[in-house]
């Protein structure tokens, strides 16, 4: 199941199919360690879960956003994130010869 959010702060975001078995995954985990290491009961290890996997999916979408800021400084159009499983990528317009460009000047800018 595909979904489609936005555009946010100028973001479509695509949630893929594995996006969702995965983040269950991860607040399943998240909420057994919960359990296990910090003895919390199963309610709050449940919510303990819930809560780490969202602000799992909050950090990975403003890590993106931050990557949009940085393609907008040498005018690549970031067009998108699409969350493939718990990680994502960014999504630009195909064959981008503004973006292709700013990509080989990145690192020279980065030591100076």
């Amino acid at each position: 199941m595909r979904i489609t959010v936005g555009p946010v702060l100028g973001l479509r975001t695509r949630l893929e199919t594995l996006f969702w078995p995965s983040y269950l995954a991860l607040a399943v985990l998240t909420a057994f360690l919960a359990h296990t290491m910090v003895h919390l009961t199963l309610g709050p290890a449940l919510l303990a879960g819930v809560l780490s996997a969202l602000l799992f999916l909050v950090c990975e979408w403003l890590h993106q956003f931050g990557q949009s800021l940085a393609a907008r400084l040498v005018g690549g159009p970031m067009v998108g994130i699409r969350f493939f499983n718990l990680f994502s990528a960014s999504e630009y317009p195909a064959g981008d010869p503004v973006l292709r460009q700013a990509v080989k000047l990145l690192p020279f800018w980065s030591h100076h």
